[in-house]
């Protein structure tokens, strides 16, 4: 219905989850995470493209299912797998021709350019065309007047979601065993708070005056990362400095870049 609404604009984007608190909540069973994700993507890929669905699977039974209305884009909106750092995470979107959604804690850590790397490689091993697609990254941005602005507002609420993730942010359970396939997390709050040191980040943070701003995105796109889309602002930041910052930007930093080409998913199956 949404990509109806929006004359075919929508774009999809999923993934696991990885919080072993709302697993809980739900009454569902963590270890079933990454089976339970996987057939859910057959499942709705299916639902857009069949007339009716019939499913049978280890946790999906449906008959002659009719699923209408069926998205306007053809054969279905773009779908996009947000992955953290898990290879097979990367590989199996990879193997489903699938672009990745990168960002958020990936970004913190400084791993987003790897991850988009390895999404290549594993494209490449799989004979899915991949030069055409740019992967989004998802990073913080605050664009300020001066730069001691841009530096002193967010001291205090930056490590906010740090401060949370390090509470609930985790699929592990108490006793230190982590969920199969979800190894890589054992170390996670180490490597989110070695993020922080700036010899070990990956991409510049997208802080400061439209002209710095705009010289940090070019570094980023050296990396190989065209496609962004930003988090204007932090908790408890006052709300007319994040309309200002969003404003800045739009004016003063995206014209900038108005010709630099987008590759855009264009799936298949």
């Amino acid at each position: 219905m949404l990509d109806i609404l929006s004359g075919g604009r929508l774009n999809f984007g999923v993934g696991s989850g990885y919080q072993r608190q709302e697993f809980d909540g739900l009454g569902v069973n963590i270890d079933e995470s990454r089976a339970r994700f996987r057939e859910s993507i057959d499942v709705i890929r299916r639902a857009w493209t069949e007339e009716t669905l019939t499913y049978h699977g280890q946790f999906t039974h449906v008959n002659d299912l009719w699923v209408i209305p069926k998205p306007l884009q053809q054969p279905h909106p773009p779908l996009y797998i947000a992955v953290s750092t898990s290879p097979a995470s990367v590989e199996y979107a990879a193997s489903r021709n699938i672009p990745v959604i990168v960002g958020g804690p990936t970004d913190i850590m400084g791993q987003a350019p790897q991850v988009v790397k390895l999404w290549r490689e594993q494209m490449e091993k799989y004979g899915h065309p991949h030069v055409h697609i740019d992967p989004p990254v998802a990073k913080s941005i605050y664009v300020a007047p001066t730069v001691e602005e841009a530096e002193t507002d967010p001291i205090g609420r930056e490590d906010f979601s740090l401060k949370i993730l390090a509470k609930i942010g985790s699929p592990v359970s108490k006793d230190g065993i982590a969920p199969p396939g979800y190894e890589v997390w054992l170390n996670r709050q180490r490597d989110r708070e070695r993020g922080q040191d700036p010899g070990h980040a990956g991409l510049p943070p997208l802080r400061g005056t439209p002209d710095v701003v705009r010289e940090r995105l070019k570094l980023v796109q050296e990396q190989g990362i065209n496609r962004i889309f930003g988090s204007f602002g932090f908790p408890g930041l006052p709300h007319d400095k994040v309309l200002r910052s969003i404003e800045m930007f739009a004016t003063q930093v995206m014209p900038h870049f108005r010709e630099t080409p987008l590759g855009v998913a264009r799936q298949t199956g």
